[in-house]
């Protein structure tokens, strides 16, 4: 199996990370631009920037989305998987033999 293949079972997680990562990216960019130095920016406020930043271009987890995508990391789960698992009233999925021992609440 391809490398890239052992990270699909956390597609969703790593088209926010891309997507963080592509905030994070372009607000050091403007800093640059601003000619200030981005390592004397403390982390935590690029941080906060980024994370605004993304509230405010939500096309930034499309966008990482389809590069998730392009690098297989967003595959389908295997029928095994997708078999074993059951949504609870939560939204958490569980092994389908902790529905057996009854709800975890």
């Amino acid at each position: 199996m391809a490398q890239a293949n052992s990270f699909s079972h956390i597609g969703a997680a790593c088209v926010r990370v891309l997507a963080r990562q592509a905030a994070i990216a372009l607000v050091k960019d403007e800093l640059r631009r601003r000619g200030e130095r981005v390592h004397s920016v403390p982390m935590r406020d690029i941080h906060i920037c980024a994370d605004e930043y993304l509230r405010q271009h939500p096309e930034l987890i499309a966008l990482a989305a389809e590069r998730a995508q392009r690098l297989g990391l967003t595959e389908h789960k295997s029928r095994h998987l997708r078999n074993s698992e059951v949504r609870t009233a939560s939204g958490l999925l569980l092994n389908a033999s902790h529905a057996q021992n009854g709800s975890m609440e």
